[in-house]
């Protein structure tokens, strides 16, 4: 894989992090375009992503891709990645230090990308981009909302592990709803360029299924 300049300031940050307890463990960078519509924010990689140096290409990478196979999208053109970028020991739910310490990355990873939409997959993606700690079923309810913080749409579902039956019907159906609003987004893009030089510079009022949260 080639490691662009960006991605190698951020390999070189990651080889000298010292600030939680998987110091010196194999991570996995994220994966996709320069820029993009669409960003894809996972849990953390598991031992298939580690020994590939890619997100999501082990059995919860195969729910994904049916996932967006379902939406219509094209994996090449959505950027994926995790909240933490480091194998857990034992796959296990990462501490909160780790997330803390992988936060700014994550954040980092956003404001460069820019995207429309994120799907956050899990709990932990969840809340640490909407900040909002409720049971992800909770926040899952909201549909797509408008998070005025870091300028971007989001959806909450289910992380691919879950794997029970009716936790991924969920995903394909929240991915469903997600071509269905990135649709209308770029149609009304492409209707209303004077007004609208970019989807997130509409008013999220005007907006299907979306509410404001910081």
């Amino acid at each position: 894989m080639t490691i662009m300049p960006m991605q190698r300031r951020k390999v070189e940050s990651l080889s000298k992090c010292h600030q939680c307890p998987l110091e010196g463990y194999k991570y996995v960078l994220g994966e996709g375009p320069d820029a993009c519509d669409v960003m894809i924010v996972g849990q953390a990689p598991g031992k298939t992503e580690v020994s590939q140096g890619r997100p999501f290409v082990g059995q919860a990478g195969r729910i994904l891709n049916a996932a967006i196979d379902c939406a219509g999208w094209d994996r090449k053109k959505i950027y994926i990645t995790n909240t933490v970028k480091c194998r857990p020991s034992g796959d296990a739910m990462p501490c909160a230090r780790t997330i803390r310490a992988c936060k700014g990355s994550l954040r980092a990873e956003i404001k460069r990308k820019k995207p429309i939409l994120i799907i956050c997959m899990g709990i932990v993606a969840t809340h640490v981009i909407t900040g909002d700690k409720s049971p992800l079923y909770e926040i899952r309810e909201k549909d797509i909302f408008w998070h005025k913080g870091i300028k971007s749409f989001v959806l909450a579902t289910n992380h691919p592990t879950a794997r029970k039956q009716v936790a991924v019907k969920e995903i394909m159906q929240d991915f469903t709803a997600a071509r269905k609003f990135y649709a209308y987004l770029t149609n009304r893009l492409r209707t209303e360029t004077t007004r609208y030089a970019d989807p997130r510079a509409s008013s999220p009022h005007d907006l299907p299924q979306t509410t404001t949260t910081g």
